[in-house]
């Protein structure tokens, strides 16, 4: 699969920020737009965050694309276990504070959730992934 990531982010003022990640798959056959959030800093380690955000499950699906990885395809945690790219409306609140010898971080947010197909899917168990899969796809 081929696919395109356009990364876009803007400084409004000082304390907000506009980020997102448009991902176009096969040319254009796919466009999902994988984060697109307003962040409003008060504090580093007090900040809102709305939008649509990348869920904080396992280690790749926030980092899941760039050129910080050494490796084409995405590893097997992440397309199999965890749905890689799994994003949701909502909205929360994240910090993080660098002390020495020790970093203090947290992510907390609501969002509208994973779907009905988590367990009812062609799999008949408990199946994270198939929640990125349309209904009539199943």
């Amino acid at each position: 699969m081929r696919r395109l990531t356009l990364f876009v982010a803007s400084t409004i003022s000082k304390k907000i920020k506009f980020l997102s990640e448009i991902e176009f798959e096969d040319g254009t056959k796919e466009i999902n737009i994988e984060f697109a959030a307003l962040d409003i800093e008060f504090h580093p380690l007090f900040n809102f965050r709305g939008g649509v955000i990348m869920n904080p499950i396992g280690a790749f699906n926030q980092n899941h694309d760039g050129p910080k990885w050494e490796f084409v395809d995405r590893p097997i945690s992440a397309t199999q276990l965890l749905p890689s790219t799994f994003s949701n409306v909502g909205f929360g609140l994240y910090g993080k504070l660098y002390k020495p010898k020790i970093v203090w971080a947290y992510e907390l947010y609501l969002t509208n959730g994973f779907n009905d197909n988590i367990i009812g899917n062609s799999e008949n168990k408990t199946f994270i992934p198939a929640t990125k899969i349309r209904p009539k796809q199943i």
